[in-house]
């Protein structure tokens, strides 16, 4: 009988321990995949260190509009594709408040039509279009100096 008591505990035991181990794996996971979607650096002896995706694509902010909302219209969205947050990770207020250890500088701001995106320094990050390759930073200065880099 006190055999049989002592298994169930075992059992027990196991099962919350494996639960628990379980839990904390997916939320690490998560945090990390979420961090390796942002944070990355390019070094380049023209342009220095600068941000990129986890694909070494550039990340651009346009520094004429520092909002968190974006002035960037259709049109202008064919060729700076917002740097939108994987709503596989979440996609609601909560998501906001969560620490994904995505450094002091980069943040997710809800923008006005509801897409979240990520930021750099409150500035929203974009993909130029014609950066086909990593390294490409064809988007740098285009239009004046409007678009740029954010040089580490």
């Amino acid at each position: 009988m006190k055999k049989n008591i002592l298994y169930v505990l075992i059992i027990i035991l196991l099962a919350t321990l494996s639960y628990y181990t379980v839990k904390i794996y997916k939320q690490n996971k998560s945090q990390k995949v979420v961090e390796h979607l942002v944070i990355n650096t390019q070094n380049s002896d023209k342009f220095g260190k600068y941000l990129t995706d986890s694909n070494n694509m550039t990340l651009y902010i346009n520094i004429e509009n520092p909002t968190s909302d974006s002035a960037c219209d259709y049109n202008c969205m064919k060729l700076w594709k917002p740097f939108i947050v994987d709503l596989a990770y979440g996609g609601d207020e909560s998501f906001l408040s969560k620490n994904y250890n995505l450094g002091d500088k980069i943040s997710i701001i809800k923008r006005s039509d509801g897409l979240f995106q990520y930021a750099y320094d409150g500035k929203l990050l974009y993909r130029y279009i014609t950066d086909q390759k990593a390294g490409d930073v064809y988007g740098l200065n285009i239009f004046g100096k409007e678009w740029t880099i954010i040089n580490i």
